[in-house]
């Protein structure tokens, strides 16, 4: 095992053999890219990870009963 970050609500996606993962940190929610490179997306909660192709993912959340979206590259 090895810790990420703190937080809840982690979903993660594996594309291309590269892992992904999301959660919320502090009423925020933050994407972990395979890199190591961590990106705070905005506030909200409940994220979730979906692969779009080999290069690419897409986060969704909710913050304050909107849907919010963000593409991401690999």
């Amino acid at each position: 095992e090895k810790e990420l970050g703190e937080g809840k609500s982690c979903t993660m996606e594996s594309v291309n053999g590269k892992n992904v993962y999301a959660w919320t940190e502090n009423g925020e929610v933050v994407v972990l890219k395979p890199q190591g490179v961590k990106i705070n997306l905005g506030k909200g909660q409940l994220p979730l990870l979906k692969a779009i192709n080999n290069e690419h993912v897409i986060c969704i959340w909710e913050n304050e009963k909107q849907i919010h979206k963000a593409v991401l590259e690999l």
